[in-house]
C-alpha cells in the first residue's frame, strides 16, 4: 500500500529523512508523519543517501507526494542533510531519522515550541522502544563524552526528577533535531569537517550559541528511535566515524569542553559556550546543498580513503603491538629456560645427596666410619699438596 503525503504549497516544516538501508522502519517513520494530529502544513524531503536497491525501489514505487533528491553515494549524515535542507521551503526543517517513529502530536508540539521561545534550535523527547526514556536532552562531559540525560528511566520517574521540563540543554539529538532554516542557513548547515557522522549535531548547537541562539529541549515532543538502528551491523565503521569526528570536536571547542559539568551536575548547569579554538574549524560559512550532491562520488571517495587510513593505522598499532608481545613472549621463555636449567641443576643435586644417604644408610655404622676417614685422609692428603 503506497504513502501517499500531502503536497503544500507553502510548508511550515521541512522533514528531511535520510534513507540508506532501512524499508520497514523508513515505511513506519513516515507512517506516523501521516497519523500526525493538528500539523501545520509540512513537506517531507527524502534524501536517498547511497541507498540500497531495494530502500531505493521503495521510494520510487510506494511514496507518493515526498520530495526525493537521489545522491549516487552516501555522503554522510550531515552532508545528507544539507542537501536536503537546500531544496527545504519550510520556515523550519526538522532532521528525522529514518528509524524512529514520532507520537501524533509531535510535529505539531516541536514547531509551536520553536514559534513561543524564538529558540533556533529544538530537541525531542527521544524514548526506547519499551516506552522508557532515551534522552530528555543531552549533556557533554569534559572530554567530550556525553550523558543521554534521564537515560532507561520510565516517564514518572523522568518527570519527578525536573526532566520533563522545558528547558535550556547543551544539545539535542539529530535524530529529531528542528532548527529554524534562517539559523541552520546562517551557521552553514552541519559541518562537512565530521563526515561521515557523529558530533555534527553537538557542534551545530555549539555554534548556534557562540551567537547567542538559544537550544531548548520540547518535553511534549516525544518520538520513538530506534538507537543506531541505521548503522546496526557496522561497528568497526561506526567506531571509526566517532573516532574521527571526536577529534575534530575536541581540537575545536576545547576551550569550552573546560567548562563542562559533571555528569551528575545539576540540569540547569550547561558548558559555558566560548568561541572555536581552532582557526582552521571555524564552521563553514554557508550552506551549498547541491554542490554536496553534485560531489557526492567525490564525497564518498574521501570518506572511504579517510577510512582506509583509520583502519591501517589500527592494524600498525595491533601489528606493533603483536611485535611487542612475541619480543616479550622471548624473553620470558628465555628467562623460564634459564630458571630451568637452574632446576634441573639443583635437581640432579639432589638426586646425587639422596644416592649418598641411601648408600650411607646401607653400609651402617662400620660403613659411615669408614666414609669419614675416607673424607679425613682425602683432605689431609690435599693440605699436603697444597704445601
Amino acid at each position: 500500500m503506497p504513502i501517499i503525503i500531502p503536497e503544500e504549497r507553502a510548508p511550515l516544516t521541512s522533514i528531511i529523512i535520510l534513507a540508506w538501508k532501512l524499508v520497514d522502519e523508513l515505511r513506519g517513520c513516515l507512517q506516523s508523519i501521516l497519523d500526525s494530529a493538528d500539523a501545520p502544513p509540512y513537506e517531507v524531503i527524502l534524501v536517498s543517501n547511497g541507498a540500497r536497491p531495494e530502500v531505493q525501489a521503495f521510494i520510487e514505487d510506494e511514496v507518493v507526494g515526498a520530495h526525493i533528491v537521489t545522491l549516487p553515494e552516501n555522503i554522510g549524515f550531515g552532508g545528507a542533510c544539507n542537501v536536503g535542507a537546500a531544496v527545504a521551503r519550510g520556515r523550519y526543517v526538522v532532521m528525522l531519522n529514518d528509524d524512529t517513529i514520532v507520537e501524533p502530536g509531535w510535529l505539531a508540539t516541536i514547531t509551536r515550541a520553536a514559534a513561543e521561545t524564538g529558540a533556533e534550535i529544538i530537541a525531542s523527547t527521544l524514548l526506547n522502544a519499551n516506552g522508557t526514556l532515551q534522552e530528555a536532552g543531552s549533556r557533554v562531559l569534559t572530554g567530550a563524552g556525553t550523558v543521554q540525560l534521564g537515560s532507561g528511566l520510565s516517564l514518572p520517574e523522568a518527570q519527578d526528577l525536573g526532566l520533563l521540563t522545558r528547558r535550556q540543554v547543551d544539545y539535542g539529538s539529530g535524530a529529531a533535531l528542528l532548527v529554524t532554516r534562517e539559523a541552520f542557513e546562517g551557521l552553514g548547515g552541519f559541518d562537512p569537517v565530521y563526515r561521515p557522522a557523529y558530533f555534527e549535531d553537538i557542534d551545530l548547537c555549539f555554534r548556534s550559541k557562540v551567537r547567542g541562539g538559544i537550544v531548548l529541549l520540547e518535553p511534549s515532543a516525544r518520538v520513538t528511535h530506534v538507537s543506531g538502528g541505521s548503522t546496526e551491523g557496522e561497528i568497526r565503521f561506526r567506531t571509526f566515524a566517532s573516532d574521527h569526528a571526536g577529534r575534530a570536536f575536541i581540537r575545536r571547542w576545547s576551550a569550552t569542553l573546560a567548562t563542562a559539568p559533571t555528569a551528575d551536575a545539576p540540569l540547569s548547569e550547561l558548558c559555558t559556550i566560548l568561541p572555536p579554538v581552532s582557526d582552521d574549524l571555524t564552521g563553514p560559512e554557508t550552506t551549498d546543498g547541491a554542490n554536496e550532491a553534485d560531489d557526492a562520488v567525490t564525497t564518498a571517495l574521501d570518506i572511504q580513503r579517510t577510512y582506509a587510513r583509520w583502519l591501517n593505522a589500527r592494524l600498525d598499532d595491533c601489528e606493533d603491538a603483536g611485535t611487542r608481545f612475541e619480543r616479550r613472549q622471548e624473553v620470558l621463555e628465555s628467562e623460564l629456560h634459564t630458571e630451568w636449567q637452574r632446576a634441573e641443576s639443583f635437581g640432579n643435586r639432589v638426586h646425587e645427596l639422596t644416592a649418598r644417604l641411601e648408600d650411607l644408610d646401607n653400609r651402617g655404622p662400620l660403613g659411615i666410619i669408614k666414609w669419614q676417614v675416607g673424607v679425613w685422609s682425602r683432605k689431609r692428603s690435599e693440605r699436603r699438596v697444597d704445601r
